[in-house]
């Protein structure tokens, strides 16, 4: 219905503005046929131009009447057209079989026009191209079809009085102009003009689903000529007064075309899924709206695109009963136990909605698969709608299915025409959902790497607390990264691990590193093979005794062709500590005869003999730290069957360190006594300590064996003579010192010469004088013997008488003489202050005791 009043059309004098109410008018179905309104035979006239051509936009009768004479009025806004002189009482053989509700429509067709006077002039047809009737003033219609323009709301049907006849006619020319009249008194009331072409508006007032042909009749009560086809002001005729007109509504065999059904697309299940997609499930309505007429649903199809993805269309046959997939996005899931719509629409084409059954209804169901989104994050977005061809009882098209309200137009709207049989548009969306991504980071080895308080996995992976040696090393870790996301595929773009600050690349070529081998790092999604990625490297973990956190964070984005520029990060860190080792070394003893050639073990001929022993000490340390010698222990070394001799290198007390690796090694002189059964082992323990005074003990022994000497007897008498040297200081206020002491000439040391020896062993007391007798020194200006105030230096040695002879030298024989081949004085003794005089008061005492010779 045009409910939309704007403005109505003045005439040359003010008319009064009254509201007129509107034809409302529905579309009804089924047609009549149509009689002449007597029972005479109209006159048959057939022929082009039997009305005037080219008056199909023309003023309606009430307008025409007030222009036509400034002085006519219609102070109610309508003809009151009370006459029925002129009539058409039928319209048959139209060349148009049926029309929309509310369509201008142009067809040629028969029409039958009678007379109810004996004659009438000028007979004018005006037909409504609106809703409103002729006999109004015509008021502007908001919506009114584009071509017409107000207030020329009506088309006009002027029969030609050039094509009437003159005489023996009732379609008759009577007073010479151009429009044809009208008469009966040739015996017919009525005419007929044969498919002359006709235009009017498409409306079905008594709703029984044929076109009604609705006009108004003028005329002229007088005969004169005055009537022409051209605006003068307005073609044809006007009635001669407000009631000289008629106006009637007959149906006409053009079938009403049943209105559009109404495709109505409902969602049922959430708009929205997470990518990758998912299910959606949509109700369809399809209901014939006209109440007169059936339709026939010749195919519903289901169109889906994407308002952010151009690439993106389906067009669907609803009524298949197989799954269907179009692209890589979207399948009509008929299978599915909602889908229903494959059962409902089984009998299309042909599919009837009837006015008694006029609705199907029906359940589709839609997957959605799209893991690839906009880049930006935002939803793609899928716009559904409904298509529907459908026809009526004529085989007709009802309705325009050529609609995508979807897509925009050249105009910019939606194509979406009138009468468009296409549903509302449902739009849903697959949302973008985070990368997902998970790291596993553990070590594997190390050294000495231990898992305490754990188990330790197939993986290598240790579930309690890993150790590893002080002072650290290379620690091999292994990474386990594992795509979470079921949607996503990803691709590794960093991969990177971080000690305290130091931070290596994991993708680039670094030695010990199997993360970089097979760039790039492409995982699957979740669940599929190829989801996990494993890789080890080494790194450097050491320093002081603590625990290294070890931190390894990867990146990853979304794959070529699934991403939206989503990235997905994850780390993992393992713990090391580095753990106090104790010190450890090598500790070796040897023995040697000769100080240059050490063994485990030595012979030595019976009783004993000199042995040099060698201490080594290597420090073996696992933390690689320098350790201190703190003490050695070798009970053997004091005892009785060993007695130190002079040049000892060996210190044992905390003073000496060792680095790692370096051995440190010393000598300790001593003579050893023993018996062929009765060998010396001689072990000796060493006691270390690192710098965190972890202690540590070793042990090593070294085994001096006797060489048992067979008896030799030979009786031999020889004479040994001991000197026992006596210097008392007598000053009672300065040291003196002993500068030289010398028997023939010759320090007194151990000596072997040719006809005497000389012993220098020292003797405990002379005959019983309460002083003890050493060996004697050997000193001189360099190292002198120092005596101090009040007290004496005393010494004894054994001199060896080996021959008697007095042609040879012999040492007693020359005491206190002179002995060419020696130095003249058998003992010779100097003694000096420290400021350099010689002492003036002597006291030197040589005693002389013979004792025989071993």
């Amino acid at each position: 219905m045009m409910v939309n009043i704007m403005k109505r059309f003045k005439c040359k004098r003010l008319i009064k503005a009254l509201g007129i109410a509107l034809i409302s008018s529905s579309a009804l179905y089924g047609v009549t046929s149509l009689t002449a309104a007597n029972a005479q035979d109209p006159e048959p006239h057939s022929g082009p131009g039997l009305i005037f051509p080219n008056l199909t936009k023309e003023l309606c009768m009430a307008d025409a009447y007030l222009e036509a004479d400034d002085r006519n009025s219609l102070p109610s806004d309508a003809l009151n057209c009370t006459a029925n002189d002129v009539e058409i009482t039928a319209v048959l053989n139209p060349s148009k079989s049926e029309c929309s509700i509310g369509e201008i429509i142009d067809f040629d067709a028969d029409i039958v026009v009678r007379t109810n006077a004996n004659e009438r002039w000028d007979t004018t047809f005006y037909l409504p191209l609106t809703n409103q009737t002729p006999k109004n003033i015509s008021l502007e219609l908001a919506g009114a079809p584009s071509e017409l323009t107000f207030p020329y709301y009506c088309s006009i049907v002027l029969p030609n009085g050039q094509k009437a006849a003159t005489e023996g006619q009732t379609f008759a020319t009577l007073d010479g102009d151009a429009c044809a009249d009208i008469t009966k008194k040739y015996g017919n009331d009525s005419y007929v003009l044969n498919q002359q072409p006709i235009e009017m508006l498409c409306i079905d007032k008594d709703d029984d689903g044929q076109a009604d042909f609705h006009y108004c009749a003028a005329w002229d009560n007088q005969e004169r000529n005055n009537c022409t086809e051209a605006r003068d002001p307005v073609p044809g005729q006007i009635p001669n007064t407000k009631s000289k007109c008629n106006c009637d509504t007959l149906n006409i065999p053009i079938f009403i075309k049943p209105t559009p059904p109404t495709i109505t697309k409902t969602l049922i299940s959430s708009d929205t899924v997470d990518e990758p997609g998912g299910l959606f499930k949509y109700k369809v309505d399809i209901t014939n709206t006209s109440p007169k007429s059936d339709i026939f649903i010749q195919s519903v199809k289901d169109i889906i695109r994407s308002s952010t993805d151009n690439t993106v269309f389906a067009n669907f046959d609803l009524t298949t009963t197989t799954d269907t997939q179009i692209g890589d996005n979207l399948t009509l899931v008929a299978t599915h136990v909602d889908h229903t719509c494959d059962t409902a629409l089984a009998e299309v084409p042909g599919l009837k909605l009837s006015v008694a059954s006029p609705q199907k209804t029906c359940y589709i169901m839609v997957k959605v698969d799209d893991d690839d989104l906009p880049d930006d994050g935002t939803d793609e977005l899928y716009q559904d709608f409904i298509r529907v061809e459908a026809i009526d009882k004529n085989d007709a098209a009802v309705g325009d299915d050529n609609c995508d309200p979807t897509r925009p137009d050249s105009a910019g709207g939606p194509l979406n025409p009138a009468g468009a049989t296409c549903s509302n548009v449902e739009t849903v969306k697959v949302q973008d959902v985070d990368p997902d991504i998970d790291i596993d980071k553990f070590s594997i080895s190390g050294p000495n790497w231990t898992c305490y308080m754990g188990d330790i996995g197939n993986d290598g992976k240790c579930s309690g607390t890993v150790f590893i040696d002080e002072p650290g090393g290379d620690v091999t870790y292994k990474l386990v990264i594992k795509n979470t996301s079921s949607v996503d595929p990803l691709t590794i773009t960093s991969l990177k691990d971080v000690v305290d600050t130091a931070s290596i690349d994991l993708l680039t070529d670094i030695s010990g590193n199997s993360c970089d081998d097979s760039l790039p790092i492409n995982l699957a999604l979740a669940g599929e093979t190829g989801d996990t990625f494993e890789c080890t490297f080494k790194r450097v973990v050491s320093g002081a005794l603590r625990t290294v956190k070890n931190t390894a964070t990867v990146i990853a984005s979304e794959k070529n062709g699934h991403s939206e520029g989503n990235t997905a990060t994850a780390n993992d860190f393992a713990e090391v500590t580095i753990i106090d080792v104790a010190p450890t070394a090598v500790f070796n003893k040897q023995v040697s005869l000769d100080g240059v050639t050490f063994a485990k073990s030595v012979e030595v001929d019976e009783p004993g003999g000199d042995v040099v022993y060698k201490f080594s000490v290597k420090n073996t340390s696992p933390a690689k730290e320098t350790i201190r010698l703190l003490s050695l222990t070798d009970p053997v070394l004091s005892g009785s069957r060993v007695t130190p001799t002079a040049g000892s290198t060996c210190k044992f007390d905390g003073t000496v360190s060792i680095a790692y690796n370096v051995t440190y090694s010393c000598t300790f002189p001593a003579a050893v006594t023993g018996e062929p059964d009765n060998q010396l082992d001689n072990t000796a323990y060493v006691t270390i300590t690192d710098e965190e005074s972890n202690i540590d003990s070793n042990t090593s022994s070294a085994t001096v064996t006797f060489k048992d000497i067979p008896a030799n007897a030979n009786l031999t008498v020889n004479l040994s003579t001991r000197v026992f040297v006596t210097v008392n200081n007598l000053s009672t206020f300065e040291d003196i010192k002993l500068t030289h002491l010398k028997i023939a000439g010759l320090n007194i040391e151990d000596l072997d010469l040719t006809h005497y020896n000389i012993i220098n062993d020292g003797f405990g007391e002379f005959a019983g004088d309460g002083h003890t007798y050493g060996a004697c020194h050997q000193p001189s200006a360099i190292d002198p013997q120092t005596i101090a105030k009040n007290d004496a230096y005393r010494c004894s040695f054994r001199v060896e008488v080996l021959t008697d002879t007095d042609t040879a030298p012999n040492l007693l024989s020359h005491i206190g003489g002179t002995v060419p081949t020696e130095p003249s004085g058998i003992l010779t003794i100097k003694v000096e202050d420290f400021d350099g005089g010689a002492v003036q008061d002597k006291d030197a005492t040589v005693f002389v005791h013979l004792e025989p010779s071993q």
